[in-house]
C-alpha cells in the first residue's frame, strides 16, 4: 500500500472511533435502564456530533489528497473548510467563556438554564418536524430564541432598540443612578421615574423635543437589566427625582442623533464601570 493511501486511511480513524462509540452508547441506552440517561446524553451530545464532524473532515482531506494541484502540491491560498470551522468554533467558545467569567452568579444560572432548555427545544423541534413540520419549526425557533437570550452579548447583537445588561448582585435602579447621575449624554443626565409597562422604578434619559426617551429598567424574575428606546415621553407616569444637569441639547427634528449608539454606550458604561457591591 502506498504512503498516500495510508495517509488517506489515517484520516478515517477518528470517524471510526466515534462510530464505534455511537453504536456502543446507543446499545447501552436501549439495553440498560439504569445507565440510559447518561449514555443517551453521551450518544446525543458527544458521539453523534463527533462522528458527523470528523466524517466531513475526513471526506474533505481525502479529496484534497486525491487531486493533483500544481504537480501534486496543494496551493497555500486554498483554505480548508475544516480549518475555518475549527477557528470559528474556537473563537465562539472563547467569547462564551469570557462572557461567563464576568457574569454574576444569577446570570450564570440563567445562562445555563436558557442554553440547556434552548438546546432541548431545538432537538425536540427537529424530531417533531418529521411528524408535525409547522409545530416543529416553531419549537426550533423558540429554542434558538432561548439560546440567544442566554447571553447578553448574543441578545444585544440581535436587538436594535433594547440592550441587555448583566449586573452585579444587589444592583438596583437607585444604585445605578448614583453612578450615572452626573454622566452627560445628548439626552441629558438620568433621573428616576415611574414608567408605564415597567414594574417598579426606572432610570430615564430625556425626553427630547420630539418625545424620545431612553429607559433603564429591571426585568421581572431576572438578574439582568434592560435599557430601551421603545418608550416615549407619554410613558413617564411620575418623576421621582430631577436630572442633575440639563446642560445638554434637547433634540429637535433637525438634529442628527443615533439612539442605538446611546443604548450601547449606556449599557457598556454600566457593565464596565459600576463595581460589585461590597458585602
Amino acid at each position: 500500500m502506498s504512503a498516500k493511501a495510508k495517509n488517506i486511511l489515517s484520516y478515517w480513524r477518528l470517524p471510526l472511533y466515534f462510530l464505534i462509540a455511537s453504536i456502543i452508547t446507543l446499545v447501552v441506552t436501549v439495553k440498560s435502564e439504569k445507565l440510559s440517561g447518561v449514555f443517551s446524553a453521551l450518544w446525543l451530545f458527544v458521539a453523534v456530533p463527533g462522528f458527523a464532524i470528523t466524517f466531513i473532515i475526513a471526506i474533505v482531506r481525502s479529496i484534497k489528497n486525491s487531486i493533483v494541484y500544481r504537480g501534486g502540491d496543494w496551493p497555500e491560498e486554498v483554505k480548508l473548510p475544516e480549518i475555518e470551522l475549527f477557528k470559528n468554533i474556537g473563537s465562539w467558545i472563547g467569547d462564551e467563556v469570557f462572557d461567563i467569567s464576568y457574569m454574576s452568579g444569577g446570570m450564570k444560572i440563567r445562562y445555563i438554564l436558557f442554553r440547556v432548555f434552548g438546546i432541548v427545544f431545538i432537538i425536540g423541534g427537529i424530531v417533531l418536524a418529521f411528524f408535525l413540520p409547522v409545530i416543529g419549526a416553531l419549537v426550533i425557533i423558540a429554542g434558538a430564541a432561548l439560546c440567544i437570550m442566554a447571553n447578553p452579548r448574543s441578545y444585544n447583537e440581535q436587538s436594535s432598540n433594547v440592550q441587555m445588561i448583566s449586573c452585579h448582585k444587589g444592583d438596583s435602579i437607585r444604585r445605578i443612578h448614583g453612578y450615572m447621575k452626573n454622566k452627560w449624554t445628548p439626552l441629558g443626565t438620568p433621573f428616576i421615574a415611574k414608567v408605564s409597562k415597567v414594574k417598579g422604578e426606572a432610570l430615564v434619559w430625556g425626553p427630547s423635543n420630539i418625545g424620545e426617551v431612553v429607559v433603564l429598567y429591571h426585568a421581572r424574575f431576572s438578574p439582568c437589566f434592560y435599557v430601551s428606546s421603545a418608550f416615549g415621553a407619554n410613558d413617564i407616569i411620575e418623576y421621582l427625582t430631577s436630572p442633575e444637569s440639563r446642560d445638554s441639547y434637547l433634540l429637535d427634528d433637525s438634529d442628527t442623533y443615533n439612539v442605538d449608539a446611546l443604548l450601547v454606550k449606556i449599557a457598556t458604561e454600566i457593565e464596565n464601570n459600576i463595581p460589585a457591591k461590597e458585602k
